[in-house]
């Protein structure tokens, strides 16, 4: 009697513990981070930018998008042709320095391609949105630099 008593409180015991234990993890909520802010939601909130500059905004961003998948694109297909050079036994200089070349033109692409696309979205700003963008070009620096960190809320 006394083991099947001990045996049906460890029973009890266990069950309200693993209870507890999903409930923690479902419903905890201190230590989870804030959902991040979406990109395109980012620069027009930060901004107070007003319709017609979203609709700008959201042009020059396919624009750059475009840009950067095609960039993407050719820098995927360039690699593959880089890596490649391993299966021979012996690598051809020449084409090996001209596909770093191409490499890294693609990156200074990407660079240029950026930079532009943030001048334009600067000039569909006022003055006084100017100064605000000129405020967080740390934070889209940080971005564009970790593109999978989260934005932080201010």
């Amino acid at each position: 009697m006394q083991r099947e008593k001990f045996l049906t409180v460890a029973v009890v015991f266990l069950f309200m513990l693993n209870i507890c234990t999903i409930g923690f993890v479902f419903f905890q909520r201190g230590h989870r981070p804030p959902p991040p802010i979406h990109f395109e939601k980012f620069i027009p909130e930060s901004l107070g930018w007003n319709k017609e500059q979203i609709k700008n905004f959201d042009e020059l961003r396919n624009i750059h998008h475009s840009q950067m998948m095609m960039l993407d694109k050719q820098n995927t297909e360039t690699l593959i042709v880089y890596f490649q050079l391993l299966q021979q036994d012996s690598i051809n200089t020449i084409q090996k320095d001209s596909l770093e070349k191409i490499i890294s033109t693609i990156q200074q692409l990407r660079a240029a391609f950026t930079l532009d696309h943030f001048q334009k979205l600067k000039a569909v700003c006022t003055p006084a949105q100017k100064e605000k963008f000129n405020a967080i070009i740390p934070e889209l620096r940080r971005i564009i630099t970790d593109p999978h960190s989260p934005i932080k809320n201010k």
